[in-house]
C-alpha cells in the first residue's frame, strides 16, 4: 500500500489574445485531469484540482503544501504550463512536478531536460500516476512504467512507451462538483479509429478506440442525478465529451434505450461523424427520441481534394447530406471547418474555393479555424521534415494564427483570409444566416461562447478591405 500524499493537479489557464477571446478556453477545466484526480483520491491521496494562471500558482501550493504538483497541457498552454512548474520548484523545489497531456506525450524529451519537471506520463495517466507516486513513497526516483519518462545523465528514459488503459470501467467516476456547471460531462469512450492527417486524438490514443460499457455510463449519470436532485436541482444537460460517440452505433442504441428507461427529460449533445449517420438514418431518429438535441462534426473542408489530404474518409456531398438529414430531424448541427492544407493545395485559389462552398454549406453553428501541425500528428511530422514551420512558439499554436510556410500563399495572407472567412461566410450571406446562427447558439452564450467576443469579431470583419482574393 503505498503512503498517502498531498497531490496538487493544474490545468493550466490559456493565454487569450486576439480571437481566441472569441471562445473561451481558459475557463473550462481539463476532464482528463479530473480522472486524475479521481483515481488519486480512490488510492487516498488529499487532492486538489485548480484552474490556474502562472500568477495564482504561487497561492495554492504555499496554501495546500504539496508533495507532488501534475500539470497537464495541450500545445498552446504547454508554456503556461512550463511557467508554472518553474514557479512550483521557486516556491518549494522538493516538491515533484509530473507533466501530461497531449503535448508532452508528443515530445517528452522536450519537457524532461527542463529542470522544472521531474517525471512525464505519455499517453493516460491515471495508473501510471498512482505507480509513480507508489513508487516515490517508496524511495524509488528511477522506476520502470509504463508512460513515465525522466532524465537520466542527458538522456529521456522510457521515451518510447506510452501507458494505454485497456478497462475503462475499472477506472472511478469524476466529481463533477468541481466544474459547477449546469452539464453533467460524460466521456463513453476514447480514442479515434480513423486516420485524419492533422489530428492530435488519435496519434494521442495510437489509433485506438475503447468504450466503456452502457451499465457504467447510467450509474455515472445516475451519480450525478442524484447529487443534483440532493442541491435542489434537476438532470437537464448531459455533454457527451467523446471524440465520436457514434463509433459503436449498437452500443450507442443500447444507451438510447437505457436513457429512456430511466425517464430522464434531458438534452444531450456529442460528436459523431457523417458517414455514421448517412448509413444508418435510424440510429439519428433513436437519439432525438431520447434526448439528442445537438450533434458536432468536422467539415474541415469544403474543397474534396483538400478533403482526401487530410485522409479524412468522407465527401463534401456527404457533410451536406447529413446537414439536411439532421434539419429534418431538427436536430442543431456545428460544423468544424479548416483553412488550408499543408501541402500544393495551399494557394489563394483553393483558399477561396474553399472559403466559398463553406459559405454555402447548410450549418446551424459553425467555427472556422487555421490547419495547425500540432505535435504528434503526421501533418506536423512532415513539416517538420520539410523544414516548413514556421516556429515552435507553441501559444501561437491555437488554431487562429498560421504557423506552418505555405507552398503558394503567404502565411499573412493565409491569417487574413480566416477572418475574410468569417465575413464572406456570416456578413455577405445575408441576416437571415445571422439570425439564425444567433439564436442556435444562444444555449451556449457565457458557457463556450462569449456574445462580446462575437460582436468585436463581427465589427472587424466589417471593416475588412472587401477584396481579399
Amino acid at each position: 500500500m503505498m503512503g498517502s500524499m498531498k497531490v496538487l493537479l493544474i490545468s493550466p489557464k490559456a493565454p487569450l489574445s486576439g480571437y481566441s477571446k472569441l471562445f473561451l478556453p481558459s475557463d473550462e477545466m481539463n476532464l482528463g485531469l479530473l480522472c486524475i484526480d479521481a483515481s488519486c483520491r480512490e488510492q487516498g491521496h488529499e487532492t486538489q484540482v485548480a484552474l490556474l494562471s502562472v500568477e495564482e500558482e504561487g497561492d495554492a501550493v504555499r496554501s495546500f503544501g504539496p508533495d507532488a504538483v501534475g500539470i497537464t497541457s495541450l500545445t498552446p498552454t504547454y508554456p503556461t504550463a512550463v511557467r508554472i512548474a518553474q514557479e512550483v520548484k521557486k516556491a518549494d523545489p522538493s516538491v515533484i512536478t509530473v507533466f501530461g497531456g497531449h503535448h508532452v506525450s508528443a515530445l517528452p524529451e522536450e519537457t524532461v531536460k527542463l529542470p522544472c519537471a521531474d517525471y512525464v506520463i505519455r499517453g493516460e495517466g491515471e495508473l501510471a500516476f498512482n505507480e509513480l507516486l507508489d513508487q516515490i513513497s517508496r524511495g524509488n526516483r528511477e522506476p520502470e512504467i509504463e508512460g513515465v519518462c525522466y532524465e537520466k545523465n542527458g538522456v529521456c528514459i522510457n521515451g518510447e512507451s506510452k501507458a494505454i488503459i485497456e478497462d475503462l470501467d475499472a477506472l472511478p467516476f469524476i466529481d463533477q462538483d468541481i466544474l459547477e456547471n449546469q452539464r453533467v460531462f460524460i466521456v463513453s469512450s476514447r480514442g479515434c479509429p480513423y486516420q485524419c492527417d492533422f489530428c492530435s486524438v488519435g496519434s494521442f490514443y495510437e489509433r485506438r478506440w475503447r468504450k466503456r460499457s452502457v451499465e457504467s455510463i447510467i450509474a455515472e449519470i445516475k451519480v450525478n442525478e442524484e447529487k443534483r436532485r440532493r442541491q435542489g436541482k434537476k438532470l437537464t444537460w448531459i455533454d457527451f465529451r467523446d471524440d465520436n460517440l457514434t463509433v459503436d452505433s449498437a452500443r450507442l442504441l443500447e444507451l438510447c434505450d437505457r436513457i429512456e428507461q430511466e425517464q430522464w427529460d434531458v438534452s444531450w449533445h456529442c460528436q459523431s461523424r457523417v458517414d455514421t449517420l448517412l448509413k444508418n438514418p435510424g440510429l439519428l431518429d433513436r437519439m432525438k427520441e431520447t434526448g439528442c438535441s445537438f450533434v458536432g462534426f468536422g467539415l474541415e473542408s469544403g474543397v474534396q481534394e483538400i478533403l482526401d489530404s487530410y485522409r479524412k474518409g468522407i465527401t463534401f456531398e456527404q457533410s451536406k447530406e447529413a446537414a439536411a438529414l439532421l434539419t429534418s430531424r431538427k436536430v442543431l448541427h456545428i460544423w468544424y471547418a479548416m483553412l488550408g492544407s499543408g501541402d500544393h493545395l495551399d494557394t489563394p485559389e483553393m483558399l477561396k474555393e474553399n472559403i466559398e462552398q463553406i459559405a454555402s454549406f447548410p450549418f446551424d453553428l459553425l467555427q472556422i479555424s487555421l490547419l495547425t501541425p500540432f505535435p504528434g500528428t503526421p501533418l506536423y511530422d512532415r513539416l517538420v521534415k520539410e523544414d516548413r514551420l514556421l516556429h515552435r512558439d507553441w501559444e501561437r499554436y491555437d488554431g487562429l494564427q498560421c504557423v506552418y510556410k505555405p507552398q503558394g500563399i503567404d502565411p499573412e495572407a493565409m491569417e487574413k483570409a480566416f477572418l475574410w472567412a468569417y465575413r464572406r461566410v456570416f456578413i455577405n450571406s445575408g441576416l437571415a444566416r445571422i439570425v439564425h446562427t444567433i439564436k442556435c447558439s444562444r444555449p451556449f452564450w457565457g458557457n463556450t461562447i462569449s456574445p462580446v467576443s462575437l460582436l468585436k469579431v463581427a465589427r472587424d470583419m466589417i471593416i475588412l478591405k472587401r477584396d481579399m482574393f
